[in-house]
């Protein structure tokens, strides 16, 4: 809860303030346990997830997608790691990724029950960042993702605008993406 009021995920409203008839969502947390490298159970975490089923096409939301690059692109990125040994390839899994990525709908969610701000229990969530379990985070966290990579010249394929490149000369990268992971491969 600390780490998505300190991104900046919502801001209180005083629920007076919700347009009438617009959906309000609900929320759970989810727990899992945190393993090591061995697979040894180390701590646990709780994420906070709203109930993205109660959305209502039009209301809260408009378009869904979670981008993927298509499997043809990985076995060709794969295809050229095990033939050219100047390549590089790794895996990065961004965390908390959905909640860095800003909305363009409005979006409204109840607080967790038993967390409520005190002297704010009248208050709901307006969400400004796209929070797991909402319909649009994946659409939200791909064009968030879009805009960071275009910044430094990294362009979607024309066809599979899930997978990025930039080349300079001789040197170049691709990046298959599935949804928040990213799979970089490069001659240089």
């Amino acid at each position: 809860m600390d780490g998505l009021e300190a991104n900046g995920t919502w801001r209180l409203v005083p629920r007076s303030q919700v347009p009438s008839g617009s959906t309000i969502l609900r929320n759970r947390f989810v727990y899992a346990d945190k393993k090591d490298k061995n697979g040894n159970v180390g701590g646990a975490k709780a994420r906070l997830v709203a109930m993205g089923n109660t959305q209502v096409h039009g209301d809260s939301y408009f378009e869904t997608f979670a981008s993927v690059s298509n499997v043809v692109v990985i076995r060709m990125c794969l295809s050229i790691l095990i033939s050219n040994p100047k390549c590089s390839m790794y895996h990065y899994d961004i965390e908390q990724a959905f909640t860095e990525a800003p909305l363009e709908e409005t979006v409204y969610m109840l607080q967790p029950k038993g967390r409520e701000k005190e002297g704010y229990e009248r208050f709901v969530y307006l969400l400004i960042k796209a929070l797991y379990g909402t319909k649009q985070a994946a659409r939200a966290f791909q064009k968030h993702l879009r805009n960071i990579l275009g910044k430094i010249g990294l362009r979607p394929l024309d066809s599979d605008n899930g997978t990025y490149y930039k080349s300079v000369g001789e040197e170049w990268i691709i990046i298959p993406t599935h949804v928040d992971d990213l799979f970089p491969l490069s001659n240089s």
